[in-house]
């Protein structure tokens, strides 16, 4: 099947395999879906996904007076700053004033870019986000379990959704599959989606990293 026939999530399922991979793989990723991630460098990862979602949803926003395609595939229960909030106020996380990492810098930087040459990029980079919640709502009971926490607090980010979540998933495959867009636009999509995937990769391989130097230095202090 040649590239131009298939869906636009067909092609973003299959070109970006190998990267969803390496994110869902990462050493930080096991860690914590295995109970042994420290619970500041959870908050830390949270911080900077808010700061993440933050760029990405201000830009979906004004998008939305300039493209069909994300008009017609953003919706107001897919923003999930506020709930990145509410986990870090759960966790002691810091709400503002964090300092962006090297790769949360260059995703916003991609996502202005994006934002200001091709809108209909910005589809890609929030089809990650969005798609990250499938198996969000498995990584929650695990992580209220190592945290011990109750009622959803603390985890609103990984299953915002909760049991409607397959519904929501598939209105969103529609959508996108829906949406018209041109064989450039599609391109674009894809990259952005890829770029989207490495990011949070880099994010968590840093703080995963930082995570084991700080036990270094605390064993050897």
């Amino acid at each position: 099947m040649s590239v131009n026939s298939q869906s636009i999530m067909e092609r973003l399922r299959n070109e970006t395999r190998g990267h969803h991979s390496h994110a869902e793989g990462s050493a930080y990723q096991q860690a914590l879906s295995q109970g042994r991630l420290p619970r500041e460098t959870y908050a830390r990862g949270l911080e900077q996904l808010l700061l993440v979602h933050g760029c990405l949803e201000g830009a979906l926003q004004e998008a939305m007076f300039k493209s069909q395609a994300v008009t017609g595939v953003v919706r107001d229960e897919q923003f999930q700053c506020g709930n990145l909030r509410a986990d870090l106020r759960c966790l002691g996380g810091l709400v503002e004033g964090t300092e962006p990492l090297p790769a949360t810098d260059r995703i916003r930087r991609a996502i202005r870019s994006a934002a200001a040459d091709e809108p209909t990029a910005l589809l890609g980079f929030h089809y990650v986000l969005e798609g990250s919640k499938n198996g969000g709502k498995f990584l929650a009971e695990s992580v209220a379990r190592s945290y011990g926490l109750d009622n959803g607090q603390g985890t609103a980010y990984l299953n915002p959704h909760g049991e409607q979540q397959r519904q929501l998933w598939q209105q969103f495959r529609t959508m996108m599959d829906g949406a018209d867009l041109t064989d450039q636009q599609r391109d674009g999509i894809v990259q952005a989606a890829c770029a989207m995937f490495e990011a949070i990769t880099e994010i968590y391989d840093a703080l995963y990293a930082d995570q084991l130097q700080s036990l270094e230095a605390s064993v050897h202090g």
